[in-house]
């Protein structure tokens, strides 16, 4: 694929549409969601918003999420997540409340869920591993997937909008337009299988349309005759910054604080992190987010807390009572995949109106983004330094003014439009 010129690029990003599908009464009304991530995660991710902003659009919703097996009960990581997912099994109602001010046209409704379970998962374990049980999970699930989709009366829905190549045999049975949202080099991490990796390459000549994150992952899809669409991640505005209380976790956390929030996995700086609190001993480094081991840099540093566990409706309280946000991603052997993240969490603190300090990326200078990108850890200490004394680089108004742009509404609305524009696939 070509990359088009870079200001036409931002430009589509911000302008309005023409027509309101999602509120034509007369249009197909109903699209399906299956996610790798649940839908009500404590940390929600991309897909989740979508389908939530299509709620708001008038849409009927059907959100499938990853489905769980008897084998996750004995697995000491997955352990915890399959007992809550086996007491879901079956059909959910997430209620959806109308957006912010800041979008008008949004309507309350809701978000209907489907967990399963399946009796040959796809994991990678010998046996389990292989594109069989790729092809044919969905067929040993209960409730049986294609039957209730059909019951919960989405046998007409206008897409099946997938974030893995998991979902793809499923989302063929089912029928309608496949668009495959690609997020992550699947490539580049050690859980995905060789035959996960066979589907992908399928999804990207097959789908009827690839909705793409980051301008890196463009080239990796290669050429395709069908439809593509660069779709970055997007955000939600939040109140005014301060009205919120301060969470009990930072009672005792003195200022200023400067703060990380999300994954945090191997791409994510520690050693950097490490000896910037070093460095900088007069202030508090808050990392928030999901990990299962906390990493050895953190354990001797008293300005380094980790916060685990927190739901993600109380990160705006955290973002409120912090002075800057991290973007703190670790290049090196990771810088394939560091660069093929557009991070959500830009859009989290854009839109609570946080200086942002984020290592250098190219998909962040195409974004145009108001962040100051540092290269290396003197130059992160200086530039840290600088914000904290006033000089942030850009005023709050400009960093909410780019969170109301890159809203959840109006990437829903360009997804909406790409969506129609999809012809129904000819049934074998």
């Amino acid at each position: 694929m070509t990359e088009g010129n870079i200001e036409e690029e931002r430009a589509a990003l911000k302008a309005p549409h023409s027509g309101d599908i999602g509120h034509d009464m007369a249009a197909p009304k109903q699209i399906i969601f299956a996610s790798a991530h649940r839908y009500d995660s404590a940390i929600r991710l991309g897909m989740s918003y979508l389908a939530e902003a299509m709620a708001q659009r008038g849409w009927r919703v059907l959100y499938i999420a990853q489905p769980t097996s008897p084998f996750h009960l004995f697995h000491p990581r997955a352990a915890a997540t399959a007992r809550s997912k086996l007491g879901e099994i079956g059909v959910q109602d997430y209620p959806v409340e109308a957006a912010d001010e800041s979008e008008p046209g949004a309507l309350p409704g809701r978000v209907e869920g489907l967990q399963s379970l399946t009796l040959l998962p796809h994991v990678a374990k010998p046996g389990f591993s292989g594109e069989f049980s790729l092809n044919h999970w969905f067929k040993v699930a209960w409730p049986p997937v294609k039957d209730s989709v059909a019951k919960a009366g989405f046998s007409a829905a206008s897409a099946v909008v997938i974030d893995s190549p998991f979902f793809y045999p499923m989302a063929r049975a089912l029928g309608p337009p496949v668009a495959y949202r690609y997020a992550d080099r699947l490539d580049r991490m050690a859980s995905v299988t060789p035959a996960m990796l066979t589907m992908q390459a399928r999804v990207f000549t097959e789908a009827e349309l690839v909705v793409y994150t980051a301008h890196s992952l463009a080239d990796h899809i290669g050429q395709r005759s069908r439809p593509s669409l660069y779709l970055p991640n997007g955000g939600r505005m939040h109140a005014d910054r301060g009205s919120r209380l301060q969470p009990l976790a930072l009672q005792h956390v003195k200022r200023p604080r400067v703060i990380y929030v999300g994954a945090m996995e191997a791409w994510l700086d520690w050693p950097l992190l490490s000896r910037a609190a070093a460095l900088c001993p007069d202030v508090e480094f808050i990392a928030l987010g999901r990990t299962a081991d906390t990493p050895r840099e953190m354990a001797s540093a008293a300005n380094l807390h980790v916060i685990d566990r927190v739901h993600n409706s109380s990160v705006p309280a955290f973002l409120d009572h912090c002075d800057v946000g991290l973007i703190p991603f670790r290049h090196g052997e990771h810088k394939a995949l560091v660069h093929a993240i557009n991070p959500l969490k830009l859009y989290e603190y854009m839109a609570a109106g946080l200086p942002v300090l984020a290592s250098r990326s190219p998909e962040l200078s195409r974004l145009g983004a108001p962040v100051v990108q540092y290269d290396g850890l003197d130059d992160f200490v200086a530039k840290l330094r600088q914000i904290l004394a006033g000089n942030p680089g850009s005023t709050v108004e400009a960093r909410r003014q780019f969170a109301a742009e890159a809203s959840w509404w109006k990437r829903a609305e360009m997804l909406e439009t790409a969506v129609m524009a999809l012809e129904r696939p000819a049934q074998p």
